[in-house]
């Protein structure tokens, strides 16, 4: 977790396959650090859906930039196919849902630590592969790097991304 200003909390049981991932990690939460610590907005209220999406996909293209893409996390890898395609059409639908509360269960998924996602029909960690794919798709228009994304509106990044139709 890397959302509050100052701070980054990581846990992880250490093995052989999250061990050369754990750069990347840091990475991502060292990306969530910087941009709050920079917003000008109330995170549990003015978030949507759309900016969301944005912070997550910038944080994991931040660490695949820094690391490489087969370092990113599961929270990404894990969600292919039919259940991405799910997640995509659902947010699709979404893009514009405010407050953190609704937000995060387009984000999450169905989680087990929350009740009000279940039957919700959203993968788990649906939200984070898709913002990686539509923050990815944004980065192959000219001229954007990732720095320049990163100081850009999440839901501007999101619409411009053409990945996710609304």
């Amino acid at each position: 977790m890397g959302s509050i200003p100052g701070y980054i909390l990581i846990m992880i049981d250490p093995n052989e396959k999250n061990l050369p991932k754990l750069n990347a990690c840091i990475a991502h939460e060292f990306h969530h650090n910087v941009l709050f610590h920079n917003t000008n907005w109330n995170f549990m209220t003015d978030i949507t859906v759309g900016r969301y999406l944005a912070i997550e996909g910038l944080a994991e293209s931040f660490a695949a930039s820094m690391f490489g893409e087969e370092h990113i996390g599961p929270w990404v890898t894990g969600v292919q196919g039919a259940d991405l395609e799910t997640a995509r059409r659902i947010i699709s639908k979404s893009l514009d849902v405010r407050g953190f509360m609704e937000v995060r269960k387009y984000i999450f998924g169905e989680h087990p630590m929350m009740p009000e996602t279940q039957d919700f029909g959203m993968p788990f960690c649906g939200g984070y592969a898709v913002g990686y794919h539509a923050v990815q798709a944004y980065l192959r228009k000219p001229g954007i790097s990732i720095e320049k994304a990163t100081i850009t509106d999440g839901d501007e990044i999101i619409k411009a991304s053409g990945y996710i139709e609304n």
